[in-house]
């Protein structure tokens, strides 16, 4: 299954990288990586240490097991998906850094990745990544019941505001025809009538 990098068509690499902007804001590190990160987990790739098996390019015939290092996918059961990943530090967790090369200086790890239970990709908007940040910010059981609903109903309203905002720092693209074009997404009704 070879989907487009958009997510199906559905999140603009424009959205995806104002929303990595404002996730910046939660914070960075001392050489300018950021705390939280929208990423494509078909690009992220880890150095791991240890024993690895070689196939043929059929996948049917086993060629070797070597120890060593190899660049392998970091979501390879998840491709073509957009994740919401944390920067983690690992203190002094020497099986990790022996099995991750350059896990010492820190790591991103998955906290949601943008798919519904039967698999399929989910678009990526600021109000649900905020509000997967004010639940790690405030604790488990933060937003129930109204609290969810008020703050779905907010970010809503304050989404088409905040990506006009955007454009209009960064510019129109050539490729939009018309002056008041607006995103349209027609999952937001279903998504939340479940």
């Amino acid at each position: 299954m070879n989907e487009s990098r958009t997510g199906h068509n559905i999140t603009d690499l424009i959205v995806i990288e104002g929303i990595n902007k404002k996730l910046a804001e939660f914070g960075s590190t001392l050489d300018g990586r950021p705390l939280f990160r929208i990423a494509w987990t078909s690009d992220q790739h880890e150095k791991r240490i240890g024993w690895h098996e070689e196939y043929s390019p059929s996948g049917n015939i086993f060629i070797r097991k070597w120890f060593g290092m190899k660049d392998c996918l970091k979501y390879s059961y998840c491709m073509h998906r957009w994740a919401l990943e944390r920067l983690t530090f690992l203190g002094d967790n020497k099986i990790m850094e022996m099995e991750i090369e350059g896990a010492r200086n820190g790591t991103y790890e998955l906290i949601y990745l943008f798919q519904d239970p039967q698999g399929n990709a989910l678009p990526v908007v600021w109000w649900a990544v905020d509000l997967i940040m004010v639940c790690l910010q405030q604790g488990p059981g933060y937003t129930r019941g109204n609290e969810r609903e008020d703050l779905r109903k907010k970010f809503e309203e304050n989404e088409d505001k905040e990506v006009e905002a955007y454009l209009g720092e960064i510019g129109r693209s050539p490729l939009t025809s018309f002056e008041n074009f607006a995103f349209q997404e027609s999952h937001k009704q279903q998504m939340w009538s479940r």
